[in-house]
């Protein structure tokens, strides 16, 4: 099991395994994990969870699959996406975590949300809005960030330009 929580909220996680999101604006969420095990038809979290990594994620939750609502595994580890700072102007970060807990590579979106977003092979491809001339629902950045390495290709569809 592996879990993002304040370190004061991962105390409160129920034994018995569900999905759950913790929303709390200015949450400082940690890595965490524990045994799990299979009882009936359950799956029991055991009542020690241990920290791993130094990462600290603000806002920080698992990018999910959007066809399954399930967290994003990779071979390597994990996507976590986190804000830059408090509040509607931060930026979405992404990053690639092992599951040890150790950092594999990082990434600025420039985004404040995603419109859409989708693994294709070792590719996300990621949709948003960062130009403040359009209105809601218009999509003006195209992103692909390689799984591997994390290096990111963009492409600005308003202006026709490909952008770093």
């Amino acid at each position: 099991w592996y879990g993002l929580y304040t370190n004061e909220k991962v105390e409160e996680v129920r034994d018995r395994f569900d999905y759950e999101t913790v929303n709390d604006d200015a949450a400082r969420n940690k890595l965490f994990t524990a045994e799990i095990t299979a009882k009936e038809k359950d799956w029991i979290i055991a009542d020690t969870k241990s920290k791993i990594g130094e990462g600290v994620f603000l806002q920080g939750g698992f990018l999910l699959n959007k066809e399954t609502g399930s967290p994003i595994r990779l071979t390597k580890g994990f996507l976590i996406v986190h804000k830059d700072k408090i509040g509607n102007e931060g930026l979405v970060q992404l990053a690639c975590i092992s599951f040890s807990g150790q950092p594999l590579w990082a990434a600025n979106t420039g985004l404040k949300e995603f419109y859409n977003w989708q693994v294709q092979g070792d590719k996300l491809i990621i949709t948003g809005t960062n130009n403040k001339n359009l209105s809601s629902g218009e999509v003006n950045l195209l992103q692909i960030i390689n799984l591997q390495s994390g290096t990111t290709v963009a492409y600005d569809f308003f202006t026709d330009k490909a952008r770093n």
